[in-house]
């Protein structure tokens, strides 16, 4: 999983 996949998931996951 690539950096922004991850930065991406974790916005989905608190959404900002």
């Amino acid at each position: 999983m690539s950096v922004l996949q991850k930065l991406r998931c974790n916005a989905d996951l608190v959404h900002f």
